[in-house]
């Protein structure tokens, strides 16, 4: 007993979390093309221990990094912050503001359970191209998605991108 007690202590102590902060807020309902075009703007990022002079960097931009989703299924970067993570998912690393264009298409990237066993699934889409955590972000939203989350690291650290549909 004093040993579950003692988990629970260093745990709660140490900031540990048994689930992603965000997962309540993922889309887990099957999403049309339609529902997702459109422009992404960020609006909030947990990364700047990754990058020190990640938040100074985004201010002195004139505009929001932002991701557009074309119904072509054509999308375009315009500054949004690139980590790499492919040799260590654990430890990414911030490597530019990046303007990529490519290819997306919609796709299950994850699942979300609620600990009764229960597994929906988490829909995002895929960049074509691009590798690690920013190759494929979820979407956000109940209802109607209209966030976009890049997870980086352990899922519950909540280390995250998220950008908000215009």
């Amino acid at each position: 007993m004093r040993a579950i007690v003692a988990t629970i202590l260093l745990c709660v102590l140490a900031g540990c979390s048994p689930f992603n902060p965000f997962a309540n807020e993922f889309t887990t309902h099957e999403l049309k093309v339609e529902d997702v075009v459109g422009d992404y703007i960020l609006t909030l990022q947990t990364m700047q221990h990754y990058e020190a002079t990640l938040d100074m960097t985004l201010k002195k931009r004139h505009s929001p990094p932002s991701i557009r989703l074309s119904a072509d299924g054509i999308f375009s970067f315009q500054d949004v912050p690139f980590f790499i993570d492919e040799r260590d998912p654990a430890r990414p690393k911030f490597a530019e503001l990046s303007n990529l264009t490519g290819r997306w298409t919609l796709s299950v990237v994850g699942g979300v359970g609620d600990g009764s066993g229960k597994i929906e699934n988490h829909w995002g889409i895929h960049f074509k191209g691009v590798t690690g955590s920013m190759g494929s972000p979820g979407f956000m939203g109940k209802r109607k998605p209209d966030r976009l989350i890049f997870t980086f690291s352990d899922p519950d650290s909540g280390e995250v991108m998220i950008f908000k549909k215009r």
